[in-house]
């Protein structure tokens, strides 16, 4: 695709200067003001510190504090812990009304690559009329000063240092175009970015092609055979022989560089896979890949996060461990319940039973369940303690208009006088659901891409998802390759990526046939015409009526200008066209409704909601049945003795 470029010789490192981040509240973070009301409340604020910089002295949590006027001073106290470790507590008192900033210094060995922060208050009001209450300013802040990581790169870590899954400042790294590149290279090429940014939180992460090794700006990775990259002719990629792949970093550069390589072109797609799907373990900084391990497609719509597709589900299905209702959380669980975009509940039948573990300090006294679905109540349960059975279920049905594409579950208990101090309760795995459902959805529409790239995400890790290429290979295709393997890595529901990549003159009836398909340029398909202007558009599949086409116009970089952030929530209709400054979009063909619907889970559903009615629709029925016998015995009887009856 390039001229072969002159190898540099590597340059020793530098050494690495030290530096400093700043993770906000409102920024990073995402956070609005907090606000701590009543005489305890807490609040827990979660951030990440980067996985190659390691903390040092100097850093410093930055806490902007207002409280009421009306506080007792002598009662009053915000208490700041890290990671389950007292950090400092502050007096509630006139001098600090504020807004006022409270600065505490952090010891780098109090700092975790994930860390918890505790804001909790003891707050007491002076007057009988007088609200309680502290905020934390979303102008909050933690400041990492840091010295960068001098270990050596491991596979182990992948996918640091090429991106850092913990950092919150946007990234960035660079592809190396390969010579005559085979479709084996460019799906393995494909498949790594993919899945290297499915590990990596919504960062910002870019991605650059280079046509020469010295051309890199960004940590670099390198695809293909010596051949096709000649450029890892001096590393151990050149003694790979056969069906041997290998994978590793190379040594001696300013920049971290992974290579993923082989003896051909289908050893280095067989190592990319290893490395991608995560069938086994790598670690090291180098390791060669022979075995080869099959994949396992996901199951339709098994989303990661999302309710299952079965009607009748556990909660262990979605979160195998119990979850604690406590004070890091106000004793209250929130629990999330989306649903797939295409997903149509019944307006009748839900309902969730609830199991939960109450803590042996509440035996004896009182205390309050309260469920809310939505933010509406779904009931308020009151005890007087438990004697000698602390496990405790609730049966709750969930009205049909409460029920939306995104849920949430939300379990509180309250009103724990028995209770001197803390207690932990937990809502337990066993904890069932029936939300009876069926699925519909109205296609083709660029709108739902947005819902995880739906309808080409019906299989989560996009396994039944064909990327097809011209016969003939630019630059420009290549980047948009990668600019579509980075678009399905960031909007994935699953936890792995597995499309392939065939060109036009590989696809055949049986490939096409069972798959959606992305079209990336000119491929030749046998297609409707696409008008003039065209950026891209989706369209039912000419070779299955239940599979999709997004085709997309790679020689005008549509994919780099549609993909990149922000821009996919802003699709409609099912087709794009204009130019890079100026998007329109519209219809050129009317949707049409898609739908699986199954009678059985109606009936069920309905008589689960109308139970009270099974002994009419029991005496009914079997008053039919009985008329009918009479009338058949009766007809049976006057056969016998010779009757006859009019034609």
């Amino acid at each position: 695709m390039v001229p072969v470029a002159a190898v540099p010789e590597p340059q020793p490192a530098r050494p690495a200067e030290p530096g400093l981040y700043t993770i906000r509240f409102d920024q990073e973070l995402g956070l609005a003001d907090l606000r701590l009301e009543g005489v305890k409340a807490s609040q827990t604020v979660a951030f990440r510190c980067e996985s190659r910089h390691m903390p040092a002295t100097g850093s410093v949590l930055r806490l902007i504090v207002a409280h009421s006027s009306a506080l007792d001073p002598d009662r009053s106290f915000l208490t700041v812990s890290l990671n389950y470790g007292v950090l400092r507590s502050v007096r509630l008192d006139a001098n600090n009304v504020g807004p006022v900033e409270v600065a505490i210094p952090l010891l780098p060995s109090q700092l975790r690559p994930r860390n918890e922060l505790l804001l909790s208050v003891e707050q007491h009001a002076t007057g009988r009329s007088a609200a309680a209450w502290t905020t934390v300013s979303s102008r909050s802040d933690v400041e990492i000063h840091f010295t960068p990581d001098t270990q050596p790169n491991d596979l182990a870590s992948l996918p640091v240092p090429l991106i850092d899954p913990l950092s919150y400042r946007p990234q960035a790294f660079d592809v190396l175009i390969p010579q005559q590149a085979s479709t084996a290279t460019l799906e393995a090429t494909a498949l790594l970015i993919a899945n290297l940014l499915r590990r990596v939180p919504a960062t910002d992460v870019s991605i650059d092609p280079v046509a020469a090794l010295q051309d890199a700006e960004h940590p670099l990775l390198i695809v293909g055979t010596v051949q096709e990259q000649p450029e890892l002719r001096t590393t151990a990629a050149r003694d790979a022989a056969g069906s041997e792949g290998v994978a590793g970093f190379m040594t001696g550069y300013p920049r971290p560089i992974l290579f993923v390589s082989g003896g051909s072109a289908a050893a280095v797609l067989a190592a990319a896979r290893q490395i991608a799907l995560a069938h086994r373990p790598l670690s090291g900084a180098l390791t060669h890949i022979t075995d080869g391990t099959p994949y396992a497609p996901a199951l339709i719509r098994t989303w990661t996060g999302f309710l299952p597709p079965e009607n009748h589900f556990t909660l262990a299905a979605m979160q195998p461990q119990a979850l604690e209702l406590g004070p890091s959380n106000d004793y209250t669980v929130r629990l999330p319940l989306d649903a797939t975009p295409d997903t149509r509940f019944l307006p009748y039948g839900a309902q969730i039973t609830l199991w939960l573990r109450l803590d042996a300090a509440l035996a004896g006294g009182s205390y309050r369940l309260q469920a809310a679905f939505n933010g509406s109540p779904l009931g308020e349960k009151r005890r007087a303690g438990f004697s000698a059975d602390p496990v405790l279920s609730w049966r709750l049905t969930v009205p049909g208009s409460l029920l939306r594409e995104r849920n949430e579950l939300t379990v509180t208990i309250g009103d724990r006088s028995s209770a001197s101090g803390a207690t932990h309760s937990y809502l337990l795995p066993n904890t069932t659901f029936y939300l009876p459902h069926d699925y519909r959805a109205d296609l083709p529409d660029l709108a739902l891409l947005r819902e995880h790239f739906y309808p080409f995400s019906l299989r989560p890790d996009f396994s039944d998802t064909l990327i097809v290429l011209p016969d003939r290979i630019t630059a420009r295709h290549f980047s948009e390759l990668l600019y579509t393997a980075r678009a399905l890595g960031r909007t994935a529901p699953a936890d792995t990526v597995a499309f392939r990549v065939l060109r036009r003159s590989e696809c055949t009836a049986s490939e096409l046939g069972p798959a959606n398909i992305i079209a990336l340029g000119r491929t030749g398909l046998n297609l409707p015409p696409s008008p003039e202007g065209i950026l891209m558009r989706e369209l039912v599949s000419p070779w299955n009526s239940r599979r999709f086409v997004l085709e997309i116009a790679a020689d005008r970089g549509a994919a780099e200008t549609l993909f990149s952030q922000g821009r996919l929530e802003r699709l409609s209709g099912d087709s794009v066209y204009g130019t890079s400054g100026r998007l329109e979009c519209g219809r050129l063909l009317p949707a049409r409704s898609i739908e699986e619907v199954a009678y059985f889970i109606h009936l069920e559903a309905w008589m689960r909601a109308n139970w009270l009615a099974l002994p009419v629709i029991l005496t009914v029925v079997s008053g039919v049945l009985l008329v009918g016998v009479r009338i058949a015995l009766d007809h049976y009887k006057s056969s016998r003795n010779g009757a006859t009856y009019p034609s």
